[in-house]
């Protein structure tokens, strides 16, 4: 669900080490794990400060917005944890100071607790209907496929934000209601006239861009390669930039974007592109992601269903496993890369698509997605 949440950390601010020891559970809650330590990215003078004044709400807020930031660019779900641990003592209090309630509802969102996230939200907007509070909850309206509630979020921003704001916010529910062809004739004018932050733009190119991807317009290269270059290291930008290359038969250019990460959704693409350059690399990624995977099995973390189930279709080739991990995300993630995969995966067992996930596409103006892509990924293995 990186989709539209970690994008979404930029806006907001703007408004292990591996072996082979037996895993340790910890045997009580209070017990300390280990001692957060500034990494290269953290702002050394902020952490020295919280780390004096660990209870202090404005430090512990400061410091958790700067590691979802990294998290939003990098996608590395550590930066969630180190985040989890700063705000330690306000985690379990039913009503913690606002801000601080925003932060924690945003990180519950991150890790797929939609529902704990959402409990917090409606808090933090009861006490105070600011726009930041409205925008995160719609996106998790959204990623549940609650349209009318998202979108009903999104008019509630008002004056409160600027009209790009408002306009990127309604694009994607407006785009899965039947109006992609508006928002596509509209929002990329609102964005080149609005003299905005960078990362604004880039947040709004980005989503442009997939909307015009999922309609098949022709100029969503050109979409997400605006948002790059605004923004070269938004993590969600960049793999979804690649997923369009990728449909688009241009795996070089894929590996020259993402050739450096390490993530799981970068390396998901960089081993499809290699694997369709028929470079021997692809061993090296399909080893590294088996075993992060597996790992993430034997934690019982359902964090990254998605991912799993795109490894499993497009790397390894194991359809009837990619479907039940499909099936088991399409319980939490209703969003249109999860029915894309449904999709997709649907077709290349040569099954009818679930009844469940048919009406979604009716309802929500998806039927796109019942007609390949012009190079359809589900085609190219190889």
């Amino acid at each position: 669900m990186e989709i539209l949440i970690t994008r979404l950390f930029f806006l907001l601010c703007f408004l292990s080490v591996s072996g082979q020891a037996a895993r340790f559970i910890p045997e009580r809650d209070d017990m300390i794990l280990a001692t957060l330590e500034p990494t290269e990215t953290t702002n050394q003078a902020l952490h020295t400060y919280w780390q004096k004044n660990p209870e202090h709400p404005d430090l512990a807020l400061a410091m958790t917005q700067e590691l979802l930031s990294h998290y939003a660019k990098s996608l590395d779900v550590r930066y969630l944890g180190r985040a989890m641990a700063v705000l330690r003592p306000w985690w379990k209090l039913r009503t913690p100071p606002n801000k601080i309630l925003l932060a924690r509802a945003r990180i519950k969102q991150s890790l797929h607790l939609f529902h704990e996230s959402l409990e917090d939200f409606d808090l933090a907007i009861t006490r105070n209907p600011t726009g930041q509070a409205y925008l995160s909850r719609s996106t998790v309206y959204l990623v549940l496929g609650k349209l009318d509630k998202a979108r009903k979020d999104c008019e509630s921003l008002g004056q409160r934000v600027s009209p790009l704001i408002l306009e990127t916010c309604l694009a994607p529910i407006r785009s899965q209601q039947g109006e992609g062809k508006q928002v596509l004739s509209s929002l990329p004018f609102i964005i080149a006239q609005s003299q905005t932050d960078k990362n604004l733009a880039a947040w709004a190119w980005g989503v442009v861009a997939e909307i015009a991807y999922h309609w098949n317009d022709p100029k969503a290269g050109q979409y997400y390669a605006k948002a790059i270059d605004l923004e070269p290291e938004d993590g969600y930008n960049l793999t979804a930039y690649a997923d369009y290359l990728l449909s688009e038969q241009k795996p070089k250019r894929v590996v020259a974007l993402l050739k450096d990460a390490e993530q799981d959704s970068a390396l998901l693409r960089l081993g499809l592109a290699y694997r369709q350059l028929k470079d021997p690399k692809f061993n090296e990624v399909l080893a590294k992601l088996s075993e992060r995977f597996r790992e993430a099995k034997q934690r019982h973390s359902d964090l990254h269903l998605r991912e799993q189930a795109w490894f499993t279709f497009h790397l390894q080739d194991k359809p009837n496993e990619a479907m039940s991990l499909a099936q088991q995300n399409w319980k939490t993630q209703k969003e249109p890369q999860d029915m894309e995969l449904l999709v997709r995966i649907s077709r290349a067992l040569g099954e009818d698509l679930p009844q469940e996930l048919l009406l979604h596409l009716k309802k929500r103006s998806l039927l796109p997605f019942l007609q390949p892509k012009p190079r359809d990924l589900a085609g190219e293995k190889q």
